[in-house]
Order: C-alpha cells, then sequence, then structure tokens
C-alpha cells in the first residue's frame, strides 16, 4: 500500500472545504501541546507500531497526516499504508503551515466565552481618494485620557484598513440600538472596493472624515502608531474630535447577536465559524424570507455564502441573468449556494 503527499497549502485547502477526514499530528505530546492545527488529533511516530491504532477504526477514512518537518509524518503514513489503511495524504510539517494553530488548552476551550468580552459595533470610515469609504468593527477601546487615544483593530484584508494606512486619519460612527441594521449589512458585507458605502447614506464631514448620521455619537482620529499581528492591523489614533449625534443607547455586540440576530463578517476579530448567518427582512429592506422561515415552508432556497441573504424571488435562480448580484453584498450569483 502506498500514500499519498502534497503540500501544506493544498491541505490547507482541502481541511477548508470540509468533509469526512482526520488531521493527525505525529509528533510527541509535548511538541502538539505547544501548537497544533486545530481539529488535529496527537499519535506519536513512535507509538505507530504493530497494531492498528484505537483513535483510527476505519482503514478507509480519510487522514492528513503531518509533524514538524516532514520526515516523521512520512514515516507514520508508511507505517499506517502497511496496516492496511487506504486514504492516506501526507503533507509534511508544520513548519510549512501557514494557517490557524492553537495550543493544547485552545483545543478544548469554548471560544463562545469570548462574546461575554463587551464590544460595540461601530462603522469605521475614512477617505479612499476623495470618497468616503468604511467597514464595521467592534474591537475598539479607548487607552489614554490625555491626550485620548484610540486603539482600533482592522484585518488586513478590510479594504478600510489600506485607505486608513493611506490617509493617516479614520472617524467611527457609534452606532445605536435605534440605527438601522441596513447599515451593519451595507457597511459589513460589501468591500469598499467595489461599492460606494456613502453614496446613498446619510452622512456628515467631521475633520475631513465622513460620519454616519444614524448614529449616537463619532469620534474622529489621527494615526499616531500601528502594531501589526498576523491578520490584524492594530491602529493608535489621537482624538481630534467627537460629540453626541443622539441620546439613544449605543448597541453593543451582544445587543446585536441577540436581538438583531446578526453575524459577524468573517473579517471580524471576534467572528467565530459556527456562527449560524441568517439576514433579517429589516435588514435586507425587503419581505424576503429569512434562511429559518423558507426552510418551514419547504422552499427552493438559493443562499448566499457571503453574506446569508435567501433568494426566494417568483423566477427561478437558474434563470437569473449571469449578471444577478446579491441585494445585501452585492456579491455574483456565483457566490450562492443551494441548500435543502
Amino acid at each position: 500500500m502506498t500514500y499519498e503527499h502534497v503540500d501544506a497549502k493544498t491541505a490547507q485547502s482541502i481541511i477548508q472545504t470540509g468533509g469526512n477526514y482526520i488531521i493527525l499530528d505525529v509528533r510527541t505530546r509535548k511538541e502538539y501541546d505547544t501548537g497544533h492545527i486545530p481539529g488535529a488529533i496527537c499519535i506519536p511516530n513512535e507509538s505507530i507500531a504493530g497494531a492498528a491504532p484505537e483513535e483510527l477504526p476505519d482503514k478507509a477514512q480519510k487522514i492528513l497526516i503531518y509533524c514538524r518537518s516532514g520526515r516523521k509524518s512520512r514515516e507514520a503514513a508508511q507505517k499506517l499504508a502497511d496496516m492496511g489503511y487506504s486514504n492516506i495524504t501526507e503533507f509534511g510539517g508544520i513548519l510549512d503551515w501557514h494557517g490557524e494553530k492553537e495550543s493544547g488548552r485552545a483545543a478544548i476551550m469554548n471560544k463562545n466565552v469570548f462574546r461575554n468580552l463587551s464590544y460595540g459595533v461601530y462603522v469605521i470610515s475614512t477617505l479612499d481618494g476623495e470618497r468616503g469609504t468604511g467597514c464595521i468593527a467592534n474591537s475598539i477601546m479607548q487607552i489614554t485620557s490625555e491626550p485620548a487615544t484610540i486603539a482600533l483593530s482592522m484585518n488586513h484584508d478590510n479594504y478600510t484598513n489600506q485607505c486608513i494606512e493611506k490617509t493617516g486619519k479614520f472617524a467611527i460612527s457609534i452606532l445605536a440600538e435605534t440605527s438601522s441594521p441596513a447599515i451593519i449589512t451595507k457597511f459589513g458585507f460589501q468591500s469598499g472596493r467595489d461599492a460606494d458605502k456613502f453614496a446613498d447614506t446619510d452622512f456628515s464631514e467631521k475633520g475631513g472624515i465622513p460620519v454616519v448620521n444614524d448614529s449616537c455619537g463619532y469620534i474622529v482620529c489621527k494615526v499616531i502608531n500601528k502594531m501589526e499581528t498576523s491578520t490584524h492591523t492594530v491602529f493608535l489614533g489621537e482624538v481630534i474630535d467627537g460629540d453626541f449625534l443622539s441620546d439613544a443607547p449605543a448597541m453593543t455586540y451582544a445587543y446585536y447577536h441577540n436581538v438583531i440576530k446578526g453575524s459577524s463578517p468573517k473579517n471580524a476579530p471576534t467572528y467565530l465559524p459556527e456562527e449560524n448567518v441568517s439576514v433579517r427582512a429589516a435588514e435586507v429592506g425587503t419581505e424576503e424570507r429569512t434562511s429559518a422561515e423558507a426552510a418551514e415552508a419547504g422552499a427552493k432556497r438559493w443562499v448566499c455564502s457571503v453574506c446569508g441573504y435567501v433568494y426566494d424571488g417568483d423566477i427561478p435562480f437558474e434563470e437569473l441573468p449571469a449578471d444577478y448580484a446579491c441585494p445585501v453584498c452585492k456579491h455574483g450569483k456565483e457566490y450562492f449556494r443551494q441548500e435543502k
């Protein structure tokens, strides 16, 4: 028997597509606990001998194997193949892995506890040349009082990140519990590269930066420093302007999840993959049914994989024009998936 070898990038793509597979780390338990691929189980290479491991009862199941540098994973893959395992993919060492990693404790912790931390929901705006652009953020904190300084966490993939870098300024519109959910949909589920988010948004300019009027307050900052992480930039901004816009209570992240029933954009620092994505009719501005409602009605559903919008129109989805775009996040027809 033989096994398949792929590189770490290919293995990461296999893992991201989901499916019935086991990720097997064949390093020592100590090495495993210092950092491993999420979901991986540990069976040290040295312990694979003679009888098939109890943790691997199905010899036909797909097994993805890695170690530190690739030597032990090749040895373990061959030993398992010799035992009759028929669906083994070996992808070298974790040294070549550029995806997410977790420690031994992280593997068993409940990440939903992060939602008990206190966050708000904000529109972060800046300039893209002469036009305004922005996105939704929830990880913001005041770190000094004199001079007042704000820390803002922004994903590297957000177009707003690049624009703040070039402009050197950003504004925070503090959304209220009374703010329209459509603001979150508009600024959170489409990119400023492709859409002018302020084109039909009620806004004012403060310090040369657009702020959303349907909010309870704003803060304008100039960037004075930054710190890079593996996925996000933390901008430090000195406050140069700020004021109340209404006396409505500020929207918290908990309120957004529990009352509005919203979900986090994938670039948010607090995004959790297991979130149930749904878009309420109030957010979309139509009377389209949500995923749950359509399911109850037994309807044939096409769901936007980006924002969760459910197409439920009279025209069969397959007959829509090729340039049809999601009315919420503006992504094309190819981003829709049929769900039973």
